[in-house]
């Protein structure tokens, strides 16, 4: 999903400078913010009179989502501890593909209906297919607040909450990018824009990390790491986490510190201390919440660092 978010609303905030011969934003002063220049007094006019139609048909409908957007998304999630989950495997089947295949849909969905329209509300599909595009982020945040209230297996924790987080950031994405349809003027736009892109950023590291959890899970010994005596088989347990090849040490260090790069101080081990890690990498993979890690051993980090502790 590198693609996530890539498509642009087609409305205009800006006029040419006939001293600059460039496109400007359009602002209060009417003039150039570059070389002072006045903008023409008709496109000035027609893009102010845009910007007030849709701001009057859309803005209301707009807020109530931006507000129901932050009351579900904004972090940290919360994620249920307790109840009974379904078997791994039926888990994976009913949650988790279709929650995979939810966040390729609604980028997909958006898109089309994004580029379908000029958003001019006096054309005759324009506020139905505002209608449609309010209804399609407003399912989705129910989705996330399904996915939260779904209690995973623990084979399949970690990846549960990662395709949470990033369907979480996607809504947001989309939500943020759906409010130049209503703003006020360029500043606006790059506004709302910057935190639709940041949004955007988020969710597709949490896919990457999710997608990356399964793969390493899927490389896991057929018969699970213990052994006969109920000890663990580090041996194999590495083999795995290494993809079943042999690989230098330096490489293994790179995958350790790759992996757990957010936690303060693994970045700089030695080689032959970082690749004692990779046990601990492959058991963890489906149960170990990679973003609780790294808020745990951050917090831990300060406290050990703070003067009375020194």
């Amino acid at each position: 999903m590198s693609d996530i978010g890539e498509y642009s609303f087609n409305l205009v905030f800006s006029a040419l400078c006939p001293n600059c011969n460039e496109l400007r934003p359009v602002k209060g002063s009417d003039k150039c913010p570059i070389c002072s220049a006045l903008l023409d007094v008709n496109t000035v006019a027609a893009i102010r009179k845009s910007i007030h139609k849709r701001r009057q048909a859309f803005k209301v409908r707009l807020s109530r989502l931006t507000q129901r957007m932050h009351e579900v998304t904004d972090g940290p999630l919360e994620f249920k501890s307790q109840g009974m989950p379904l078997k791994p495997e039926d888990h994976f089947t009913n949650v988790i593909v279709p929650a995979k295949q939810a966040l390729l849909s609604l980028d997909e969905d958006v898109a089309r209906i994004v580029n379908s329209q000029d958003w001019n509300p006096d054309q005759p599909n324009c506020i139905k297919a505002f209608t449609k595009l309010i209804r399609l982020l407003d399912d989705a945040l129910a989705a996330v607040t399904a996915l939260q209230e779904t209690m995973p297996p623990l084979d399949w924790r970690a990846v549960h909450r990662e395709l949470t987080r990033a369907t979480a950031s996607s809504v947001r994405g989309h939500i943020f990018m759906t409010l130049t349809i209503s703003a006020l003027d360029a500043d606006e736009v790059t506004k709302v824009q910057t935190n639709g892109t940041l949004a955007f950023a988020d969710a597709k590291e949490h896919i990457k990390r999710a997608n990356g959890i399964v793969e390493l899970a899927m490389r896991l010994p057929a018969d699970g790491p213990f052994q006969a005596d109920g000890s663990l088989d580090i041996a194999s347990l590495t083999w795995s986490s290494i993809g079943n090849k042999s690989i230098p040490i330096t490489r293994g260090a790179e995958i350790v510190r790759k992996a757990f790069s957010q936690i303060i101080g693994v970045s700089t081990l030695p080689d032959e201390q970082a690749v004692m890690l990779l046990p601990t990498l492959a058991l963890g993979a489906r149960a170990i919440d990679h973003t609780m890690v790294v808020e745990l051993a951050t917090s831990l980090r300060e406290i050990l660092d703070s003067p009375e502790n020194t």
